[in-house]
C-alpha cells in the first residue's frame, strides 16, 4: 500500500540577489501557511520585525487583521486556512514576501512530496548557501550598495565604512563591532565577506547561522 505524502521538500531562494541566497527545507505537508512563516524566518535568520504575506497565483495570503488596509484593496485570504498538502498535483509557485519596504521576495519551489516514517512533527533545514542581507538594508539595490561600501575598504571614507560595519553589527549580520576589530572589513568578514567574494558557504555555513547542527529542527508551538 502506497503511503500518502506527509512532508514536502522546498527550495527557497531570495529574489534579486546574485549569487543566490538559498535554503532547502523539509516541512510537514499538513502545516498551514501561517506555520510556514516562522520556519522561513528561522531558516534565513530574519528577525520577524516586518509584515509578511504569501503570494500565490496572483492572490495574497496572510493575516487579514494586519494586512487589510480598509480602503478596498485586494482581498487578503486567511493564511491559516491554506495547507501545503493542498498543492499536491498542482504546478503552483509560491512567493513569501517579507518587509514590504525593502521588498524581499522568497521564491518557494516544491521539489518533492515525501512519505516519511515516522511522520515528521518538525520542519528541518537541510542545506543552503550564503548569509541573508541585513534587516532594513533597502532591498536588493540597497544591499548591493552596502556590499560596495564594505568591499571598498574605506575608499569612500573611513567613517562611512566603519558606520556601515557598525550598523551591520547592530542588525545581527556580524558578531564583532568594527571598533573592536579595527575595521569594518574585519567585523563584516564572518557574514558579509562570503557574499562579497561570492563563495557559497554551503550547508555548514547555513547551519552555523541558525543552529549548532546542520540538520536543525524548527518547532512550532502554535
Amino acid at each position: 500500500m502506497v503511503q500518502p505524502p506527509n512532508a514536502v521538500r522546498l527550495h527557497v531562494s531570495l529574489a534579486g540577489i546574485e549569487p543566490e541566497i538559498w535554503g532547502r527545507l523539509v516541512v510537514p505537508s499538513d502545516w498551514t501557511l501561517d506555520r510556514l512563516h516562522p520556519v522561513l524566518q528561522a531558516a534565513f535568520g530574519w528577525t520577524d520585525s516586518h509584515l509578511h504575506e504569501f503570494r500565490i497565483g496572483g492572490l495574497r495570503y496572510g493575516d487579514p487583521f494586519l494586512l487589510d488596509d480598509g480602503f478596498g484593496g485586494p482581498r487578503i485570504f486567511d493564511h491559516t486556512e491554506v495547507r501545503l498538502q493542498g498543492f499536491i498535483g498542482r504546478d503552483a509557485g509560491l512567493t513569501y514576501a517579507y518587509d514590504f519596504g525593502d521588498g524581499w521576495e522568497h521564491l518557494i519551489r516544491i521539489e518533492e512530496w515525501l512519505a516519511l516514517d515516522p511522520a515528521p512533527r518538525h520542519a528541518r533545514c537541510l542545506e543552503g548557501a550564503r548569509a541573508r542581507p541585513p534587516e532594513a538594508v533597502g532591498g536588493p539595490r540597497g544591499y548591493a550598495d552596502f556590499l560596495g561600501i564594505i568591499r571598498d575598504h574605506g575608499a569612500r571614507g573611513p567613517s562611512l565604512h566603519t558606520a556601515m560595519g557598525g550598523w551591520a553589527f547592530r542588525s545581527g549580520m556580524v558578531r564583532s563591532r568594527p571598533d573592536q576589530q579595527g575595521s569594518a572589513q574585519c567585523a563584516a568578514r564572518e557574514r558579509v565577506a562570503p557574499a562579497v567574494s561570492a563563495e557559497a558557504e554551503g550547508a555548514e555555513g547555513l547551519a552555523a547561522r541558525i543552529s549548532p547542527t546542520p540538520d536543525r529542527r524548527i518547532t512550532w508551538s502554535g
